[in-house]
């Protein structure tokens, strides 16, 4: 009837109106977007910054020397509660009464028993109230004191000579690693810690292509590297695989071979570095990069392991 009197096709004027509004409120989220993310990812990070500001104030570094190699033991905020590490061979506090408990004398394992049940209380106990707060912040020095104590008691050879270095946490993901490894070194363990984008799902990118997604390790667990957190990054599978057979093997077999070791006559080390991407809107990495290269005196030779910085791509 619309037709006869002249108004023609309705229907398809209709959706076309329809459409027009729909591209104008598509393009208004998206300027939203692209001007709100920059002002509250820059929000983000001042909070950020603040709140690690407040830790270092808490529970302050506390710095120590053993053989000539200086280390840092630190409390960190990891998830809901706060870890202690110590670096410069970055290992988390279980990693560390593991490792003592191995390596140090019979005589000090009710030591090492005590101080790790102290660490576990310290980590669960509140830290809301000014009360709360002071109690935490004396437990913290009592720990890192005896912990040093115990590390420093350690034979010089039994001092892990990997020296390993973590960037900082982006959102709960690990940013980067650079080790200098040798043979020694506790082992890692496996994908345990908490990773922001680890769960997104089975969809990627705008085309949704469907994926099988991985908690990767930065560094390698039989390099030694810890299934938490600040070693983690979510990935899909298939990078994790190529990460594995581009660089991570062969830096596994280098080692195995034991030609690396730091003493008097050689510094020969494995330099190992991997470096991640985020990019919003996605919580998994953009891009991860690893690169491998034999380092230090006497020079490597000419076929000595020298892999240049390689990207893998999720998206």
């Amino acid at each position: 009837m619309l037709a006869i009197v002249g108004l023609g096709d309705v229907g398809d004027d209709i959706k076309g109106a329809l459409q027009t509004i729909r591209d104008k409120v598509d393009e208004g989220i998206d300027w939203v977007i692209d001007k709100a993310l920059p002002v509250v990812e820059a929000v983000a990070g001042a909070v950020q910054s603040i709140v690690g500001a407040i830790k270092n104030v808490l529970f302050p570094p506390k710095k120590f020397t053993t053989d000539e190699e200086d280390h840092t033991i630190s409390a960190e905020p990891v998830g809901g509660t706060n870890e202690i590490f110590v670096q410069s061979a970055r290992l988390s506090m279980f990693q560390v009464l593991d490792y003592l408990s191995e390596k140090s004398p019979k005589k000090e394992g009710a030591r090492i028993d005590k101080l790790r049940t102290s660490y576990t209380t310290w980590r669960d106990s509140p830290e809301k109230e000014d009360d709360e707060k002071k109690k935490k912040q004396d437990a913290y020095k009592a720990i890192a004191d005896e912990l040093a104590d115990l590390w420093k008691a350690l034979d010089k050879d039994d001092v892990p000579d990997s020296v390993i270095g973590w960037g900082g946490m982006d959102q709960g993901r690990a940013t980067s690693v650079d080790a200098k490894l040798t043979r020694k070194g506790p082992p890692g363990s496996d994908a345990s810690g908490d990773v922001k984008g680890s769960d997104t799902g089975f969809e990627l990118g705008k085309d949704r292509k469907k994926v099988a997604w991985s908690k990767t390790h930065l560094l390698h667990r039989d390099l030694g590297g810890p299934g938490e957190s600040f070693n983690l990054t979510p990935t899909s599978s298939s990078v994790n695989q190529l990460m594995y057979h581009a660089f991570e093997e062969k830096a596994l077999q280098a080692l195995k071979r034991g030609k690396f070791a730091k003493g008097k006559k050689s510094k020969r080390q494995l330099h190992y570095n991997v470096e991640v991407k985020y990019e919003a809107p996605y919580d998994f990495a953009k891009t991860v990069t690893g690169s491998v290269e034999e380092i230090g005196t006497p020079d490597p030779p000419e076929d000595a392991l020298n892999i240049p910085k390689t990207p893998f791509d999720n998206y």
